[in-house]
């Protein structure tokens, strides 16, 4: 990955609440903070630019945000994975919402 890899691989492993908070960007590197709002831009552009990318968001957010993470009679195992999934899903909004705001507090 092109850029800082440092940013990059800070935002691969984020995981769970991790994920989704953004408060390191906060005390990251100047050089750090323009790559995770590259990376940022690019989710924007794939999932808001076009009417094909909205669908795509539009269909992850039902088909994984949506369902109960739990119902009566799930295993543990059937709920981690549709945690992750979610995790997925919020990742990229949050991602989104980075880009739309520049990195401003929102």
């Amino acid at each position: 990955m092109a850029g800082n890899p440092l940013a990059a691989q800070t935002l691969l492993d984020a995981e769970g609440w991790d994920a989704l908070d953004l408060s390191n960007f906060d005390k990251s590197s100047e050089a750090e903070r323009q790559q995770m709002l590259l990376i940022a831009g690019h989710y924007q552009e794939v999932f808001t630019r076009t009417e094909q990318g909205r669908f795509v968001l539009e269909q992850l957010v039902a088909d994984y945000m949506m369902p109960r993470t739990a119902n009566p009679g799930d295993d543990l195992i059937t709920i981690g994975i549709r945690q992750g999934s979610q995790d997925v899903v919020r990742k990229i909004l949050a991602l989104i919402e980075l880009a739309r705001s520049g990195g401003a507090p929102t």
